[in-house]
């Protein structure tokens, strides 16, 4: 779950090495989760870690669990602009009753309203 270890493994040391490498997109992914995580841990939340995938290849990067039971779906992307369209999995959980707010966690700066219940959410409004 390190990202910097992982980095340092990889040889990778600019921010251009970085951005080529090829396996980016779940290094960034894995880096905002670790950072969730450890957010969770450092201040007693009771919050609970997933991911969903199915046989077709259908995924959700991250599902929270909050304390209330409830589920929310999150979809990370090293992006700068997002679309609908990433979070057409997020129909895949509609079958159930729990399901909350949700969006898309992303690297651009704007916070905005997506759909009622999913948001696009700037990496830089949850981690400082």
């Amino acid at each position: 779950m390190d990202s910097g270890l992982c980095t340092y493994l990889c040889h990778i040391n600019s921010m251009k090495a970085l951005e080529e490498y090829t396996n980016f997109g779940f290094l960034f992914e894995n880096y905002v989760i670790s950072e969730l995580i450890k957010m969770n841990n450092n201040y007693n939340l009771e919050e609970e870690f997933y991911f969903y995938r199915d046989k077709d290849g259908n995924e959700i990067d991250l599902i929270i669990k909050d304390y209330d039971g409830v589920l929310h779906p999150y979809e990370i992307k090293y992006k700068s602009k997002v679309d609908i369209s990433m979070i057409s999995s997020f129909k895949k959980l509609n079958y159930l009753s729990n399901i909350g707010k949700g969006g898309i966690i992303y690297t651009g700066s704007i916070l905005k309203d997506l759909t009622p219940k999913n948001q696009i959410i700037p990496i830089s409004s949850i981690i400082s």
